[in-house]
């Protein structure tokens, strides 16, 4: 919570006229008791409008077990936008549900929209989301992408956005779109990534200024990358406990990541991984990443990441390519040439099976635009 405890301090310390809070309040959609507490009683001590969306961590799951966002809005603690706008003056403020897949928000997006129709009237409006939405300067992979930019509602000066851990912030549309980034980290190979917020201040004439606010106080990760290879199973053990005891400390996260190729004759089952867990005597909790290989995996060639990659750029240069003929839409149409080429160059699939999946993907796209444009 010590992260959490800093934004609230500074922003009392700013004093603003609301709180965006763009999903992932919590880690959970049920999180303890203690943590409820606190949480809680740091959001009353602000004394200030707390707006908030449901994250890809404490969206509902289901109907029937629900999530705690709704409570602490019947309680009076936040506002929990997906249920009502928020509107202060001339300012509106519009939240959207989280869909955790691109699939998922196709098949819910028409009905969403219209029990809560988007109806921007302020002198400023803002749009709160939680999503992956596919920006090509954001580079995100296929998997990550769950909206389109074409596909958000237009007539907002800003869009809030959660989801993405790393800030950014870019002109779209009429306005600006933001990722705020996240306030502590979740995954080891993002504790590098500046943990801040943003404060959000409007002119009179509707100029956005943003400034960077940065978090300091965000859990300590030990991270270690070691090359283990050519060392049998005791050797491994033995390096990676002396690693643990050098770089165990109290309160932090200590990950230990395994690289290496195993000498002939030698498995990662040989390795006893819970002599080297019990090394750690200090640090709050420690992972193991085992990328150990084997010499006949060693010598299989990947090339996925490096296909991504090619993807990836051919994505961005063919939204420029196709700004002109698509204009906002560029980006999605990008997306779409570039993942009928993976489908049609994927060998592991016969000819026939390639042009069927082809074929329902095009059928899915256009249907979707046809849906876009009647519903939205």
């Amino acid at each position: 919570m010590n992260a959490f405890r800093e934004f609230v301090e500074k922003t009392r310390e700013l004093s603003p006229d609301f709180v965006i809070f763009a999903g992932d309040l919590f880690n959970d959609p049920h999180p303890s008791n203690v943590v409820l507490s606190s949480a809680i009683e740091l959001i009353d001590s602000l004394k200030l409008p707390f707006l908030v969306v449901p994250g890809s961590h404490d969206a509902v799951y289901s109907s029937s077990v629900g999530t705690v966002l709704d409570p602490l809005h019947k309680g009076g603690h936040i506002h929990y936008l997906p249920l009502k706008p928020f509107e202060l003056s001339d300012v509106y403020v519009y939240g959207m549900k989280n869909f955790r897949t691109r699939a998922e928000f196709e098949k819910g997006k028409k009905e969403f929209f219209e029990k809560h129709p988007p109806t921007p009237k302020g002198k400023y409006n803002i749009f709160v989301l939680h999503q992956g939405v596919d920006f090509p300067k954001l580079g995100l992979h296929q998997a990550e992408v769950e909206l389109y930019p074409s596909e958000l509602p237009g007539g907002f000066q800003y869009y809030a956005s959660g989801h993405l851990h790393a800030p950014a912030y870019f002109r779209f549309k009429k306005g600006l779109f933001a990722y705020s980034g996240s306030l502590e980290t979740t995954d080891y190979t993002q504790y590098k990534y500046e943990k801040g917020f943003y404060l959000v201040e409007v002119e009179g004439d509707g100029e956005t200024n943003i400034t960077r606010v940065p978090i300091t106080c965000y859990r300590k990760f030990n991270i270690i990358e070691e090359d283990f290879s050519g060392l049998d199973a005791r050797g491994i053990e033995e390096k990676a406990r002396r690693l643990i005891s050098e770089a165990d400390e109290q309160e932090c996260i200590l990950v230990l990541v395994l690289e290496g190729i195993l000498p002939r004759g030698v498995s990662r089952v040989d390795v006893d991984y819970e002599s080297i867990r019990k090394t750690a005597g200090k640090a709050l909790y420690l992972r193991l990443i085992n990328n150990l290989k084997t010499p006949e995996e060693a010598e299989v060639p990947i090339k996925l990441a490096e296909a991504e990659t090619i993807f990836a750029k051919a994505r961005k240069i063919l939204a420029e390519y196709y700004a002109e003929a698509f204009r906002e839409r560029a980006e999605e149409y990008a997306s779409f040439t570039v993942e009928l080429v993976k489908i049609l160059s994927d060998k592991s699939m016969k000819t026939r099976e390639r042009t069927s999946k082809a074929e329902k993907k095009i059928d899915m796209f256009y249907q979707t635009r046809k849906e876009g444009e009647s519903g939205l």
